[in-house]
């Protein structure tokens, strides 16, 4: 388990690309763009203010690079995820 504090920066300063996933409902999540982008520091905080909760996919690799963002704790949780539904939580 991260900081989210710290996961965000740590993305910013990465630069890699990355996908942010928002709760819609009924378990599912819905991808906020088609393409991954990089986003600034107060849009992913303002985000995760607005959301309870956030996955963030870093890379093209969903089943590796998935976490989730837990603003209520401000944490960051790696998981399993797949076709906007998280499957599990890593441990």
């Amino acid at each position: 388990m991260e900081n989210i504090t710290n996961f965000i920066e740590r993305l910013c300063i990465n630069k890699q690309p990355y996908s942010l996933w928002v709760y819609a409902c009924n378990g599912q999540y819905q991808k906020l763009n088609n393409r991954m982008e990089i986003y600034s520091k107060s849009k992913i905080r303002t985000l995760t203010e607005r959301h309870l909760e956030v996955v963030a996919i870093v890379g093209n690799d969903l089943k590796n690079n998935a976490f989730l963002l837990i603003s209520e704790v401000q944490a960051v949780v790696p998981i399993k995820f797949n076709d906007g539904r998280l499957l599990s939580f890593k441990v």
